[in-house]
């Protein structure tokens, strides 16, 4: 019964998701958008990534992938949730059968399914229009570090939302958030640019530990899982699922 329920609120969520057209632009058509871009206006002169010499248009594919996991799966998902909380949508989902874990999973799941869409897609563009293309067995190594990153920051989604009182503060503070980590962790150029001092700032947190996960998969000489990375990562997602099982509510502010 349980996993009926699952698989119903599951298949809504996704509707739900495809049917909403400003996540669709800002998950999937932004960072395409980007990658064509960045990938367009880099040229061939080599950047270090993940400790190896990598063509700077190339090196720009696993940064914006790295981007489209945290849009989808933080701002929609942080989005998504203080809209329905402060407009009584979660309240009224809550007082049904359906089990708290199943609405949560099931949100968790929807937006990796989205990152996974986005990342193939960004793959795919890459390939034809650039001719860059994952290295043989690549694709094992990035959906990996694709699903880890997007559990991570949907964990962190929950847990900030939590502390979100309206929409409205939401915006900002999402945006003061994402801004300056996305300027230093790969996301537009190799931290490899950045001085010593900001690289690690950038490590402090998940989404440089993303990027450069990504990038060890998409390295030219040889994909390679970035363990460390993926285990920080997880080391996140508990963090962040602990903070969001503490102080997450369903209820909205009064």
């Amino acid at each position: 019964m349980t996993q009926v329920l699952f698989l119903h609120q599951l298949r809504f969520d996704l509707l739900a998701m495809r049917r909403n057209r400003r996540a669709q632009f800002f998950i999937l058509l932004l960072p395409l958008l980007l990658l064509v871009t960045f990938a367009g206006l880099f040229g061939s002169d080599a950047v270090e990534v993940a400790g190896h010499e990598v063509a700077a248009n190339r090196a720009s594919v696993p940064g914006i992938m790295g981007l489209a996991v945290l849009t989808s799966s933080f701002l929609a998902l942080s989005m998504s949730v203080v809209y329905q909380r402060e407009s009584g949508i979660l309240k009224r989902r809550r007082s049904t059968p359906v089990p708290a874990w199943v609405l949560v999973i099931s949100r968790a799941v929807t937006v990796t399914v989205t990152a996974v869409a986005a990342c193939g897609l960004m793959a795919a563009v890459a390939s034809a229009a650039f001719d860059i293309q994952p290295p043989p067995g690549g694709l094992g190594p990035a959906l990996l570090a694709v699903l880890c990153g997007s559990i991570c920051f949907a964990c962190c989604g929950f847990a900030i939302a939590s502390f979100m009182g309206s929409v409205d503060s939401a915006q900002p503070v999402l945006q003061f958030v994402m801004l300056p980590l996305q300027m230093i962790s790969g996301v537009y150029f190799a931290m490899s640019q950045l001085p010593a001092w900001l690289q690690h700032v950038a490590n402090a947190f998940p989404l440089a530990h993303l990027t450069d996960a990504l990038q060890h998969a998409w390295l030219p000489s040889g994909a390679t899982i970035a363990w460390d990375d993926l285990a920080i990562l997880g080391l996140w997602a508990l963090g962040a699922a602990f903070v969001a099982a503490r102080r997450f509510r369903w209820l909205p502010s009064v």
